[in-house]
C-alpha cells in the first residue's frame, strides 16, 4: 500500500509518500516548503498569519496526496504547535481551514519515534542521539537498542536565530550567548560517565552540516564525521569567510540564517558531552512515525 505523511516543523514542512509492503517501506516522492513557522510565533503565541501559512501548505500537500488517490495520509507537528500558548486554537484553526485533524506529537513522542527511525538503519546497540530541529533539540540515550532517557529541549537553530540573532549572519558574540544557554540548558540532564564517544545524528540541520562538509571537502559520501571537521567548518563561517558563504549558498542557501546557530547547539552538546564523532542518519523522526502508526498498527 501507499501511504502519506506530513512533518508540520517549525522551520519547514515536508510531504513524504512511502510504498509499505510488510515491515518493509520505501520513499517513493518527498517535497519540502521553508515555511519557517517559528518565525510568526510572538510572545510563545502562533499568529493568524503563521496559521494561514501552514494551511496553505498543508492544502497544496493534501491536493498532491488526493491526486495520488492516497487515502492513508496523516500530518503530525512538532515543537512548531507544541511550544506555543494557543496550541489547541491553531489545531482548530487547521482543522477547520484544511480538513485534516492533526497529530500533536509531544517532546517525548518525538524524541522516541527519531531513535525509532534512526535504528531502523543504523546497527548501534548504545549511545546518544541528538536531533536538532528548527524548534526543539531531542536527547535519546539508549543501551541494547532500548531508550534509557529522551528529552526535547525548547530551542532548536531556528528558534535560537530568532531570539539571539539581529542580522542574517550571527556574530561572534550572538553566539556565545547561544552557547551559553544551551550549556545552561545541559547538566540537568544525566547521561552517566562519559562513554560515548560516537553520537547518532538526524534531522535536517545535521544533514545541512554533512553537506557543508562534504562540498568543504570534496566528497562524495562520508558515514562519520569528526568534531574536528564539524569544528573546522565552523570556525570559517564565524571568520565571515567568502568562500565558505558561498559554499553555503550553492548547497544549503535555504539555512543560511540557522545553520550557525545549529552548529552552535550541536559542538556545545558534543563538548559537554566528550563527544567525538557523529555519525548521520538519513531516517528520523519521520521514519519512526511510518513504522509506528502504520507498520506496528497493522500488526496489531
Amino acid at each position: 500500500m501507499n501511504i502519506a505523511i506530513t512533518d508540520l516543523g517549525s522551520n519547514t514542512v515536508r510531504l513524504s509518500i512511502y510504498e509499505v509492503k510488510g515491515n518493509k517501506f520505501r520513499l517513493l516522492m518527498s517535497k519540502k516548503e521553508m515555511a519557517s513557522l517559528a518565525g510568526y510565533v510572538e510572545n510563545a503565541t502562533m499568529s493568524i498569519d503563521g496559521l494561514r501559512v501552514a494551511s496553505d501548505v498543508l492544502e497544496n500537500f493534501k491536493n498532491i496526496v488526493e491526486h495520488f488517490n492516497i487515502t492513508d495520509f496523516k500530518v503530525f507537528a512538532t515543537a512548531s504547535l507544541r511550544n506555543v500558548k494557543n496550541s489547541d486554537a491553531c489545531l482548530e484553526f487547521i482543522k477547520q481551514k484544511t480538513g485534516i485533524t492533526i497529530d500533536l506529537l509531544s517532546g517525548e513522542e518525538e524524541a522516541l519515534l527519531d531513535f525509532k527511525g534512526a535504528l531502523l538503519n543504523q546497527d548501534v546497540k548504545d549511545g546518544l542521539l541528538v536531533d536538532i530541529g528548527g524548534g526543539s533539540t531531542e536527547l535519546v540515550l539508549f543501551d541494547q537498542k532500548k531508550s534509557l532517557m529522551a528529552l526535547s529541549l525548547p530551542f532548536g537553530s531556528l528558534s535560537l536565530y530568532r531570539e539571539f540573532v539581529s542580522n542574517i549572519i550571527a556574530k561572534e558574540k550572538e553566539l556565545d550567548d547561544i552557547r551559553k544557554y544551551v550549556k545552561r540548558s545541559l547538566p540537568a540532564i544525566s547521561f552517566g560517565d562519559d562513554q560515548f564517544k560516537t553520537i547518532i545524528g538526524v534531522g535536517g540541520s545535521i544533514r545541512a552540516m554533512r553537506k557543508l562538509i562534504l562540498k568543504s571537502e570534496k566528497k562524495e559520501s562520508i558515514e562519520t564525521i569528526t568534531y574536528r571537521q564539524i569544528d573546522d567548518v565552523y570556525k570559517d563561517l564565524t571568520r565571515h569567510s567568502d568562500d565558505k558563504f558561498k559554499l553555503i549558498l550553492k548547497t544549503i542557501p535555504e539555512r543560511i540564517h540557522t545553520i550557525l546557530p545549529g552548529m552552535t547547539t550541536l559542538l556545545t552538546i558534543m563538548d559537554f558531552y566528550h563527544i567525538k564523532a557523529l555519525k548521520v542518519s538519513n531516517f528520523g523522526v519521520r521514519e519512526g512515525y511510518v513504522y509506528s502508526r502504520f507498520i506496528e498498527r497493522d500488526k496489531a
